[in-house]
Parts: C-alpha cells; sequence; structure tokens
C-alpha cells in the first residue's frame, strides 16, 4: 500500500507538509519524493523534465470520463493512469508542494490551464500514430488512412516561468496557441447531412476538416461545396 504523502499535501488548502512525521523516510516511499531526492530540481523546467522521465514511463492513459482519483495518487505511486489534466494537476502539486517535497512555488506561479483552440471549439495536434502515452492518433487523412494527428477537445497544460508546459508530450511553448497545429472553428452543415470545420493552420491559413461522426477527415485545402468561405 502507497504512502499517503501528496495526496495529503493535495488536501491541504495550506499547503502545509501532512504531521509530524519523518519526512525523509516519507520521501523515498513515494515516486514524487524519490523524484526529488534523486534529481534535486531547482527550477521548474528541471522539473519538468524529471516529472516526464521519472513518472511517465509507465503511464496508461485513460478516457477524461475514467480518469478521476484523488490529487496526489500519482506522486504517491497509488495509480499510474489518467488524462491530460491528471497530469497538469499532478506536476502543479509537485511544483507547489513545501520543500522538500516539492519546489514550492507560490500557486499564483504555477498553475493548470485548460486549451481549447482560439475559437474554443478544439484544436488539432501532430500526434504520433505509435501513440503517446498510450494514446492513438485519431484523425484520419483524406484518403481515409490514419494520420499523425489528433482532435483534442480541452487539453490542460501548465503555466509556469512565463511558458506554458506540457507534460502530455513534452513540448514547451511561448505562447499557449502554439500547442495547435490547426485551431478549429464552428461546424459548418454541409449538403447530404455531410458536416465540415474550418480551421487555421499555424501560418493562419484556412483549411477543412470533415466530420465523421467523433472523427476528423482531412485537412482538405479548398473549401468543400455548399460551405461558405471563412472570412
Amino acid at each position: 500500500m502507497s504512502a499517503r504523502v501528496y495526496r495529503l499535501l493535495g488536501a491541504n488548502l495550506g499547503g502545509r507538509a501532512p504531521g509530524p512525521l519523518p519526512m525523509a523516510s516519507l520521501l523515498r516511499q513515494t515516486p514524487g519524493g524519490q523524484l526529488m531526492v534523486a534529481r534535486r530540481p531547482q527550477r521548474f523546467a528541471q522539473l519538468f523534465e524529471a516529472f516526464r522521465a521519472r513518472l511517465l514511463t509507465t503511464w496508461r492513459w485513460l478516457p477524461e470520463s475514467a480518469a478521476s482519483h484523488e490529487r496526489g495518487a500519482v506522486l504517491d505511486g497509488a495509480v499510474n493512469a489518467g488524462d491530460a489534466a491528471s497530469l497538469a494537476a499532478e506536476l502543479v502539486l509537485l511544483a507547489t508542494a513545501p520543500a522538500p517535497f516539492g519546489l514550492g512555488l507560490s500557486p499564483s506561479a504555477c498553475r493548470v490551464v485548460p486549451y481549447r483552440g482560439e475559437a474554443q471549439q478544439g484544436f488539432v495536434a501532430e500526434h504520433s500514430q505509435a501513440g503517446v502515452l498510450g494514446l492513438r492518433s485519431d484523425v484520419l487523412g483524406r484518403d481515409g488512412r490514419p494520420t499523425d494527428l489528433r482532435r483534442w477537445r480541452c487539453h490542460s497544460l501548465v503555466a509556469a516561468d512565463g511558458r506554458f508546459y506540457d507534460p502530455a508530450y513534452g513540448h514547451v511553448y511561448a505562447q499557449l496557441g502554439e500547442a495547435a497545429d490547426y485551431s478549429l472553428a464552428p461546424l459548418a452543415p454541409g449538403a447530404d447531412g455531410v458536416h465540415w470545420r474550418a480551421a487555421r493552420d499555424r501560418l493562419r491559413r484556412t483549411v477543412w476538416f470533415q466530420e465523421e461522426g467523433a472523427r476528423l477527415r482531412g485537412p482538405f485545402s479548398a473549401p468543400p461545396a455548399a460551405v461558405a468561405p471563412v472570412g
């Protein structure tokens, strides 16, 4: 049974260490504590790299609906599965936990940031067909074959040091919008029940995705018939 160290810290709104427990032994009983002892990160960027290297080697992705667990459970080693929001929340807890459990950053200096694209309609990001942390790509190409793209309705990053850190992908962005390769626009009904979404790519060009149930197909460079171009 895993030690309840970071779960107690996560439940403690004051951010104080949990009771008069021997800290040295507690640190070494949890993956989060072992990370702090072995890697000794001094800055958030160092903590970010150590977090991914130590805690994500056996990570198992769970859909958002099944990923709810007690905050701190990943750092305590009680679970090794979750979604992007789970990863971001655990990273923030490790950053804001008091020394020696974490970096002791102020909650205002490190926070979870949900991202839903520029139009709040989701976005598409580069994502290997082989999977990222066990999560597969899900956007089909124009020919109907799998691509190295994934659609996100909402993704979670961490804002710290004036940057945006993505614990799922391992990327660091100067601007939040850099997380999207294509930022999706609202759905545009087309002919014969076929629906399309316009999107902006990184160069601000308009492309189109066909919506097939929960999946996207594209991108297409030309607007489909019966759908007005985006102004």
